[in-house]
C-alpha cells in the first residue's frame, strides 16, 4: 500500500543526487523510454544543472554548524543536580553514537522524502548496555496509513524490513533443532544459495531501493524478516 509513496520517494532522490533525466516516457511511436534516451534520440542533448542538490547541500551546512549539544534544564531547583548528571549522559550519547552526522542525514531525507524514520534501541556493548540510534531506511519501513493524529498517537502497526544471513536468522529465531530444521524450510532458497554459493561478504552492490518488496531481499543471499 505504500509502493506510491516509496516511487515518489526514488523520483524525488534521483532528481536531488543528479538523474533528473530519468523519467519513463512514451515516443511517437508509443514506446517507453528515458527521457534522456527520448531526448538523444531526437538529437537534442540532456542537460543537467542540478540546482536541488546544491540547495539540499547548502541547508545541511547551515543546520550543522547551527547544531549545538544537548542540555537537561530541570524545572524544580531542587532537581539541579540530577539534570547535571543527565545533561553528561546525553552529551556522551551524542559524542559516541555521532548524532551530529545522524541528524544532517534525517533532515537530508526529510527534506528529500517529506518524512524521516529513526529508532531507539538498547546495545549490549563491550563495556556495558548503552542506547543507540539506528536511522531507517524509507523504503524499509512499513505502518498502518489510516492514521490522523499529526503526532501520530494513533499508530496501532509499524513495523521495519530487516535481511539477514541465514546464521544470523539462525542466531535470532534458532534455539532448537526443530527451530533451525523450520527456518530452513522457511527459508529454502536462500538456504541453499548460501550453501552453494557462499556468502559473500566482500559485495559492495549498492542498494537500487525501486527494487525493495516485502517478500524478498534484493540479495538473494539474504532471508527477508519482517
Amino acid at each position: 500500500s505504500l509502493l506510491g509513496y516509496r516511487t515518489k520517494c526514488q523520483r524525488a532522490e534521483n532528481y536531488i543526487y543528479g538523474d533528473q533525466w530519468g523519467d519513463i516516457v512514451k515516443d511517437n511511436y508509443g514506446r517507453r523510454m528515458t527521457e534522456r534516451s527520448s531526448m538523444t534520440q531526437r538529437g537534442t542533448i540532456p542537460i543537467t544543472n542540478n540546482l536541488i542538490g546544491k540547495t539540499v547541500q547548502t541547508l545541511l551546512g547551515i543546520y550543522t554548524k547551527a547544531m549545538t549539544e544537548p542540555i537537561c534544564k530541570a524545572r524544580d531547583r531542587k532537581e539541579q543536580e540530577i539534570s547535571e548528571i543527565m545533561t553528561l549522559t546525553l552529551q556522551q550519547n551524542w559524542q559516541e553514537d555521532r548524532l551530529p552526522e545522524l541528524l544532517a542525514a534525517e533532515l537530508e531525507q526529510f527534506v528529500a522524502y517529506g518524512a524521516v524514520f529513526a529508532k531507539e534501541n538498547v546495545e549490549q556493548k563491550l563495556n556495558g548496555k548503552r542506547i543507540g540510534t539506528t536511522l531507517i531506511p524509507h523504503d524499509y519501513i512499513f505502518f498502518s496509513s489510516k492514521m490522523k493524529d499529526p503526532r501520530h498517537n494513533d499508530v496501532d502497526l509499524i513495523g521495519e524490513l530487516h535481511d539477514l544471513t541465514f546464521n544470523e536468522l539462525c542466531r535470532h529465531f534458532g534455539k532448537t533443532t526443530a527451530d533451525f530444521e523450520n527456518l530452513r524450510l522457511l527459508y529454502a532458497s536462500e538456504y541453499a544459495y548460501q550453501k552453494n554459493a557462499g556468502y559473500n561478504t566482500d559485495k559492495l552492490d549498492q542498494r537500487d531501493s525501486s527494487l525493495t518488496n516485502f517478500q524478498r531481499a534484493q540479495n538473494p543471499e539474504l532471508c527477508r524478516v519482517i
